[in-house]
């Protein structure tokens, strides 16, 4: 019987937000993010073992990208321009190829959000 497996790719961007009414985020600023994206699956003879292939990964890198340099509050369609907003939204553009955790780090704060896929 297969084993499942998981296997994760760190991508770091920097990005602007802003969070009306937040006592620290409620003007424009930015934030150097470290995005955590985990794969889950089985083993893929394909992947040499791996649960995601390059082309998912590369994909995967290229949502990602799109906030790199930007102002997160443009990109997150009537999201919540926070880490949470950010894990939650590219959980839900990513969970196609295979994602199966997001995790958005503020290297410049103790601040992580967290989306995760649990198949009910």
């Amino acid at each position: 019987m297969p084993v499942a497996i998981s296997h994760s790719v760190r991508i770091r961007f920097g990005a602007s937000h802003l969070i009306d009414g937040h006592p620290t985020c409620g003007r424009m600023h930015g934030h150097q993010y470290t995005v955590v994206m985990t794969f889950g699956g089985f083993p893929n003879r394909e992947a040499w073992g791996s649960p995601v292939t390059y082309a998912d990964a590369q994909t995967v890198g290229s949502i990602v990208d799109e906030f790199r340099d930007r102002h997160i509050n443009d990109m997150l369609p009537a999201g919540f321009p926070s880490v949470d907003g950010l894990a939650s939204y590219l959980l839900e553009r990513t969970r196609m190829h295979g994602v199966t955790k997001v995790e958005v780090h503020e290297s410049d704060t103790s601040v992580t959000g967290t989306a995760e896929y649990i198949d009910r």
